[in-house]
C-alpha cells in the first residue's frame, strides 16, 4: 500500500515537472518569437571578467570596453548593422562596432554607471559592417551580483536617417536666413549702384578731359563687377526677375561655343554634343547663360593642368535628379544639361557644402563663393534640379535637368 501511495506521489511530481517543463518552453518560445518579430534592436552584452562597481568610472569603462562582448541579439539588430544573420555578431566586443573617442559614445558610458547602471534613450554613434557611421536610441539596465557588473541588457533604435533630416533641415533654415539677408542687402545695393553706375555715365559724357574719362571708365568697370556680384546674390536669394522667352536651347548652347572656348585656356579641350532633338525650353537665356558660364568656370579651375570638359544637352525621360530621394517622382521630360570635366574632383568633405553661399576653396580675392549658390538659385526658380557626381583624381560631373519644355 505504501508503495502505490509512493509510485503515486512520484507520478504525480513527474506529471506537475513535465507541466512545468512545457510551459518553461512555452514562455521560451514566445521570447524567441518576440525577439525574432521586433522591429527594435535587442541586445544581450556579457562580461568576461566581472567588473567591480567600486573602481574609479575610468577604469569601469576601460574593462567594459575590454571585456564587453554581445551574448546575444535579434535581427533588427543584427541589421541596423548590415548583417542579415545574428549570429554573425556574435562575441563581438563592446568597442569594436562603437567610435572611438565621440563625445556621445563617453557620455554614454558616464550616464550609465552614474545612474545606477540603466540608460533611458541615450544616444551612441557606432559603425556598421561598412564602416559607415550609424546613429543610436539605447536604453539598458546592468545586471548587478555581490558588487560586480556581469552583464546587461538593453534595446535600440537606429535614429540615423533622423539625424540627417534634423541636420538637413537645420542646413535649409540657415540657408534660407542668408538668402533672404542676401536678397535685402542686393537689393539696396542695387539701388545705390544704379545711381552711381548712371551718374558716372552722365560724368563721362560731360567731360572732355582723356585723364577724367579713364578715371571714370575704372568706376564703371567696378561697378559692372559689383552689378554682376548683385546678380549673383539675387540668384541666390531667388529675387532676380525672370523673364524667361521660348528659347531653342541647342542654338543657344551653339552660339555659346566661341565665348565658352575663350574662358578656356590652351591645355583644355572644349567637347560639345547637342542632342538634335533637345527642342526648346521656356527660359530666360542670361540667367541660363549664367548658369552654363559658372559650371564652365569651375569646371575650368578644377583642371590646372589641362584636360577636357565636356558639355552635352539632350531630352530624356529619365534623369538622375528624378531617382534622388529629396526629389518627389516625376516623369515629365526634361531637358538635361551636363558640365563634366576630368580635373581633381571634389573632396568627400567639401562635396557637401558647394552649393551655400561664400563657400570657397579658393584663395582669398580668387573667388565670391557664389558660383554655384547662385547656378542652385537659378535652377530651383526654373522649377529644375541638380545632380552631382565626382570622384576625386578622375574629374567631376554636374547635370542640370530642367522641366517645362515645348
Amino acid at each position: 500500500m505504501a508503495g502505490q501511495q509512493t509510485r503515486r506521489a512520484h507520478k504525480q511530481k513527474r506529471a506537475q515537472f513535465q507541466a512545468r517543463i512545457a510551459e518553461l518552453e512555452e514562455q521560451v518560445a514566445r521570447y524567441r518569437t518576440f525577439l525574432q518579430l521586433a522591429n527594435e534592436g535587442i541586445w544581450y552584452y556579457e562580461s568576461e571578467r566581472p567588473i567591480p562597481i567600486t573602481l574609479p568610472i575610468e577604469e569601469q569603462i576601460e574593462w567594459m570596453l575590454r571585456y564587453g562582448y554581445l551574448a546575444e541579439c535579434n535581427p533588427a539588430y543584427a541589421r541596423m548593422y548590415g548583417f542579415d544573420d545574428p549570429t554573425q555578431l556574435i562575441g563581438t566586443r563592446l568597442g569594436e562596432r562603437l567610435v572611438e573617442g565621440h563625445p556621445l559614445n563617453e557620455a554614454m558610458f558616464r550616464q550609465f554607471i552614474l545612474n545606477g547602471y540603466r540608460l533611458e534613450n541615450v544616444e551612441t554613434v557606432e559603425r556598421d559592417k561598412e564602416g559607415k557611421e550609424r546613429r543610436f536610441l539605447n536604453s539598458a539596465v546592468g545586471v548587478i551580483e555581490n558588487g560586480y557588473l556581469i552583464r546587461a541588457w538593453g534595446v535600440q533604435t537606429d535614429i540615423t536617417d533622423l539625424r540627417r533630416l534634423q541636420e538637413e533641415l537645420a542646413t535649409i533654415q540657415r540657408l534660407e536666413s542668408i538668402g533672404r539677408l542676401a536678397g535685402g542687402v542686393a537689393h539696396d545695393f542695387n539701388n545705390l549702384l544704379t545711381a552711381i553706375m548712371g551718374y558716372t555715365e552722365l560724368a563721362m559724357e560731360q567731360t572732355h578731359e582723356e585723364r577724367v574719362k579713364r578715371y571714370l571708365e575704372g568706376v564703371m568697370k567696378a561697378g559692372e563687377r559689383a552689378a554682376e556680384l548683385v546678380r549673383q546674390l539675387l540668384a541666390y536669394a531667388r529675387r532676380q526677375i525672370m523673364q524667361p522667352v521660348p528659347l531653342d536651347v541647342g542654338r543657344w548652347l551653339s552660339e555659346m561655343a566661341d565665348m565658352l572656348r575663350r574662358l578656356l585656356p590652351d591645355n583644355v579641350r572644349l567637347v560639345m554634343e547637342v542632342d538634335p532633338a533637345v527642342g526648346v525650353l521656356y527660359a530666360d537665356p542670361g540667367q541660363m547663360t549664367q548658369v552654363l558660364l559658372n559650371l564652365v568656370t569651375n569646371a575650368r579651375d578644377a583642371m590646372p593642368i589641362g584636360g577636357v570638359l565636356t558639355i552635352r544637352l539632350s531630352r530624356r525621360k529619365e534623369c538622375p535628379c528624378q531617382e534622388d530621394a529629396t526629389h518627389p517622382p516625376d516623369r515629365r521630360e526634361r531637358i538635361v544639361l551636363e558640365v563634366a570635366d576630368t580635373g581633381i574632383g571634389i573632396p568627400p568633405e567639401v562635396l557637401p557644402h558647394i552649393f551655400e553661399p561664400f563657400f570657397t576653396t579658393k584663395p582669398i580675392g580668387q573667388g565670391t563663393g557664389l558660383g554655384l549658390a547662385a547656378v542652385q538659385g537659378i535652377v530651383q526658380q526654373m522649377g529644375g534640379h541638380i545632380h552631382v557626381e565626382t570622384e576625386q583624381g578622375k574629374g567631376t560631373r554636374f547635370l542640370i535637368c530642367l522641366p517645362q519644355p515645348f
